[in-house]
């Protein structure tokens, strides 16, 4: 593989590249709340070049965005923060298109649909388990990233959402170690 290398940078913050691929070409939406955006890119050359397509969301502070394609549509989750100094891992957002490259994203009618510190804030790409859907998401009770919780999405829908807890993987297991978090 090689050394690390920088592929992308940005004046502000970038973390958590949720990469994916559509009809043979590369995207990612890195986050970057602290800029209040966030931005499509595509690889001009995977993946170690990149270049903005555009802006889906401004005017928000948007963290740890992570698509899911279910159903015909393209759905973006990501926790948000509704004002400047406000927590991000509180209130989990949901946004959705027919078109993830061009198309506008509608919010989910029921926006906040998650309200819960123990469970709002992602923590990774979806997982498909024959036909159910698993959202990873932070437990952030004690601090940031503190636990891990998967979730299923029951229901999903533009005017409905619901989820179960799954499993909760917290630190300091029985397996002997003495982590000071996990996601």
């Amino acid at each position: 593989l090689g050394p690390a290398q920088t592929v992308l940078s940005e004046p502000w913050h970038l973390s958590y590249p949720n990469v994916f691929k559509i009809d043979g070409q590369w995207y990612m939406i890195p986050e970057s709340g602290a800029a209040e955006v966030v931005n499509l890119y595509v690889a001009t050359s995977f993946p170690s070049s990149w270049t903005r397509v555009r802006t889906i969301l401004s005017g928000v502070h948007a963290y740890d965005v992570t698509h899911l394609h279910h159903d015909g549509l393209w759905w973006f989750f990501a926790t948000v923060s509704t004002v400047a100094a406000g927590s991000s891992c509180d209130d989990l957002f949901i946004y959705h298109t027919d078109d993830p490259i061009y198309g506008e994203l509608q919010p989910h009618a029921a926006n906040p649909v998650v309200s819960d510190i123990t469970s709002a804030r992602p923590a990774g790409a979806f997982l498909k388990v024959g036909q159910r859907i698993l959202r990873p998401s932070q437990d952030s009770r004690a601090y940031y990233g503190f636990g891990l919780l998967f979730n299923e999405v029951v229901k999903l829908t533009p005017t409905e959402y619901e989820e179960r807890p799954l499993r909760r993987i917290l630190p300091g297991g029985a397996d002997g170690h003495s982590w000071k978090g996990v996601h």
